[in-house]
């Protein structure tokens, strides 16, 4: 398949999603996030079709429905060039390994309106930024709006500067999940271990890429979510305490990225980089800190 076929399977997803709503009286919206909205996106070997789905009521047959739809779209779009997936995790997940020329990950992540509501605010605060709405009678910023975050909410927040510390000296990682109790279903923070370097990988670079563009977005300027390096130098020039942080680091798990992402494999050890990935995020912290005195 080439990008373009790809891409068709992606807008055909979006689509299935929409007509799968289509005679609910629950959904409230429904919307895309991440990297492939709008059409503006490249094809890469794996890709991530993030989609939110905010309900008056998450319900064990709602939740049953959403899985077997994924499962039947996943058996559906995959072809012998092109391995999709679905996780219904809210947190950073990876599509299973493969041999395949391409995967897609359909990462849907439901909510109701209460939860919604008390989800983590750096999350909230990217789907108020990045979104495609899809469908439902509300657009996800007249939801939950989040229109500024601060420096507290980037040290202290869920994969925040701290957090993301956490998970990676723990080798553990976080998400929020739905479980189902008895006639309700309720919405847990879960972690589970790491003993994959794939999904090593992708929390030190999230925690890395996350962090600095939110804190360009905390400190009032703006930062693009698919580059780590120019939102770094943004950062060096609002204020000369970032000049002290690693550059070199950055640059390096910017290539060792780039080659997973093109391989679906890592191909270095990851305990340097994980060293040096808190080394990074301690010294962002204290300077957070400073910054707040």
């Amino acid at each position: 398949m080439d990008d373009r076929e790809v891409q068709a399977v992606i807008e055909n997803i979006k689509k299935d999603f929409v007509d799968f709503h289509k005679d609910s009286t629950n959904l409230l919206s429904l919307f895309v996030v991440g990297s492939l909205i709008d059409k503006k996106y490249n094809i890469k070997k794996i890709n991530d079709l993030d989609i939110r789905g905010v309900y008056e009521n998450v319900t064990p047959r709602l939740l049953q429905k959403i899985k077997d739809f994924c499962s039947d779209l996943s058996s559906r779009y995959s072809t012998n060039d092109l391995d999709i997936s679905y996780s219904l995790k809210a947190g950073i997940v990876k599509p299973p390994v493969t041999n395949k020329k391409r995967s897609l990950l359909i990462h849907f992540v439901l909510f109701s309106r209460a939860d919604y509501l008390r989800i983590p605010r750096l999350h909230a605060f990217t789907f108020s930024r990045f979104n495609e709405y899809l469908s439902g009678p509300l657009k996800p910023t007249e939801l939950r709006l989040i229109d500024q975050i601060s420096l507290d909410d980037v040290k202290t927040e869920m994969e925040g500067i701290k957090h993301s510390i956490e998970m990676i000296e723990g080798a553990s990682l976080s998400f929020l999940e739905y479980e189902v109790q008895g006639a309700d279903c309720e919405l847990g923070f879960k972690s589970m271990p790491i003993n994959d370097d794939r999904m090593s990988l992708e929390i030190v670079y999230h925690s890395i890429k996350w962090n600095i563009l939110d804190l360009l977005y905390a400190l009032g300027q703006e930062g693009s979510n698919e580059d780590l390096l120019s939102n770094f130098l943004k950062l060096k020039n609002i204020d000369r305490k970032f000049g002290r942080l690693n550059t070199g680091f950055l640059k390096r798990l910017e290539n060792i990225y780039a080659d997973y992402r093109d391989n679906n494999s890592v191909n270095t050890d990851l305990d340097e980089i994980k060293r040096d990935a808190v080394i990074f995020l301690e010294s962002l912290c204290e300077i957070v800190e400073d910054l707040v005195r």
